[in-house]
């Protein structure tokens, strides 16, 4: 018998697989890939997070003044109306009182709608960055 001895792995006289080895490290490199970019993300996610609720705060309310601003502006446009129909159907005692007054009405009503305008430009710019942090 000079056949030389060969090495068996496994019972049953098969040569042992190293695949399934393989595979199993491989699923184990690919899991600890993933914990680690998720753990990395995490802080990142919650910073936006943070970010998002507090900007969702100032937008509820900068949306509060806003609708303040414009009642305010409506009111002072509502007097303008009012108080040139009563110039026009000459209601007034004084005329040239009524259009001094008529006239510093109208330029607060300009500053008042211009602060409005200003507001609802802030505002736009908040909602395009809470759109962009969701």
């Amino acid at each position: 018998m000079d056949e030389s001895p060969t090495i068996i792995d496994e019972p049953g006289g098969r040569p042992a697989r190293r695949w399934p080895l393989i595979v199993a490290a491989a699923g184990v490199v690919a899991g600890a890939v993933v914990a680690g970019a998720l753990v990395r993300q995490n802080p990142q996610a919650r910073a936006r997070k943070a970010e998002a609720a507090q900007l969702d705060q100032e937008l509820d309310a900068d949306q509060a003044a806003l609708r303040s601003q414009k009642d305010v502006v409506v009111q002072l446009t509502q007097q303008l109306d009012t108080l040139k129909k009563q110039i026009d159907l000459q209601q007034v005692p004084d005329k040239a009182e009524a259009v001094k007054q008529y006239n510093q009405l109208a330029t607060r009503q300009r500053a008042e709608r211009d602060k409005y305008v200003a507001m609802a430009t802030a505002y736009n710019v908040k909602v395009e960055r809470s759109r962009d942090l969701q």
